[in-house]
């Protein structure tokens, strides 16, 4: 099983003067996201995957050049934290075709996780910042970490998708709560907390920069939607400078443009171009890793809006931009 595997220290993913590095050389990643990876059929939010559509897509993955996927490893697709058997297949498979996993823990929003009963929408509120956190997902964090400790598949572990709170207070506190509790479990692995960083509410302005202030956060995280034109959108270049200030690695952890249907702007080639022209900038300011939405999931037909395929020009832009 993957975690009783013996490994080095070095074989993990490290932080090194603001940039990161495996084995004493630097690491710098490209890469996808792929959310549902651990569906089955006992809970699939998502596409439920049998063992070898899983294969598949991680042959493909690594084929186009990547080196790294995002996925959720919400405590709903392991029951609870009592079954592990599809991390631990994932982990088998990227082990296989030589990829590094992001495994977000938890989501702001109320999709493929539990609804969060204290607001309307079911979303992360302000309540379960506060305390709601430490009734389950402080126990699944130290489950999942302990677990894993030794797994350097991980390249990190993110504790939210998307996280924000109105009570910017809260969220700092359970930043740096769980990012602690996490850390002592496997103090390895980097952490990232996960923010949009565009100004959503708790981490707009100087709260970005204190949360990304704590000792047991490793890496600065921003997306970009919705500016499909520029190569280096306010939110990037912000988060690139908050990053550089404290000296700690900056990746984009989702970035999307949506094709090719008549209801989205850009064609298949187009988006290629644009998406090549972000990662080319980012990479050139610093940034440690790109991660694009989304690999798509084996449906039958060519991919559309965010998700993009082996044979989308987008994958050839990937094999070019890991050659230079």
């Amino acid at each position: 099983m993957s975690h009783l595997r013996q490994t080095r220290p070095e074989q993990f993913v490290s932080t090194v003067g603001g940039g990161l590095e495996i084995e004493g050389r630097p690491f710098r990643f490209l890469g996808v996201n792929r959310y549902d990876l651990l569906s089955t059929s006992a809970f699939s939010c998502g596409r439920a995957y049998d063992d070898a559509e899983l294969e598949q897509l991680c042959m493909e993955i690594s084929a186009s050049g990547l080196e790294v996927v995002r996925t959720w490893a919400f405590a709903t697709y392991t029951d609870g934290g009592r079954d592990f058997s599809t991390l631990d297949r994932l982990l088998a498979a990227a082990r296989h075709h030589g990829l590094r996993l992001v495994l977000t823990l938890e989501n702001e929003w109320r999709d493929c996780t539990t609804a969060d009963p204290s607001t309307p929408d079911g979303r992360k509120g302000v309540r379960w910042f506060t305390e709601g956190w430490r009734a389950t997902f402080s126990t699944y964090v130290e489950q999942i970490a302990t677990r894993y400790r030794d797994e350097p598949q991980i390249a990190a572990f993110q504790l939210m998708n998307e996280a924000e709170c109105p009570d910017a207070a809260a969220l700092h506190g359970f930043a740096a709560a769980a990012s602690s509790l996490l850390k002592a479990a496997a103090p390895r692995h980097l952490v990232s907390l996960g923010t949009i960083g565009s100004g959503q509410a708790g981490t707009a302005g100087p709260d970005f920069r204190r949360l990304h202030e704590l000792t047991t956060i490793d890496l600065v995280e921003v997306h970009d939607y919705g500016h499909e034109r520029e190569a280096l959108p306010r939110a990037v270049t912000e988060g690139l400078d908050v990053a550089r200030a404290l000296g700690k690695p900056f990746f984009v952890g989702e970035a999307g443009i949506a094709a090719p249907s008549p209801a989205f702007a850009f064609s298949y080639e187009e988006r290629a171009r644009l998406l090549g022209d972000k990662i080319e900038a980012a990479l050139a300011r610093g940034c440690s890793g790109y991660l694009v939405w989304s690999f798509y999931d084996l449906s039958p037909g060519e991919p559309q809006g965010w998700d993009f395929g082996p044979r989308d020009p987008l994958a050839s832009s990937f094999a070019r931009l890991v050659r230079r």
